[in-house]
């Protein structure tokens, strides 16, 4: 019986400061080849640009080579 190779694991986390979006935490996790995002913004006006550009984000990966699996955007009062 052979060993499958535990799949890569990373993880980031990074703060911006938009004129017009406000704060935005973003959470980047790469587990094998899939990668995941995590958005947090402290108002709901920010929150559902972002969700309704979510595609852009998503396309401009696709063209650049790497897939986005999952794309999460949270209002939350503690960025």
């Amino acid at each position: 019986m052979s060993k499958m190779p535990k799949p890569y694991h990373w993880h980031s986390l990074m703060r911006f400061n938009f004129d017009h979006l406000g704060t935005v935490s973003a959470s980047i996790r790469l587990v094998g080849q899939q990668i995941h995002m995590q958005l947090r913004t402290d108002n709901d006006i920010a929150a559902s640009a972002l969700r309704s550009h979510g595609k852009h984000l998503s396309d401009a990966m696709e063209a650049a080579g790497s897939s986005l699996d999952s794309l999460i955007v949270k209002r939350d009062a503690e960025t």
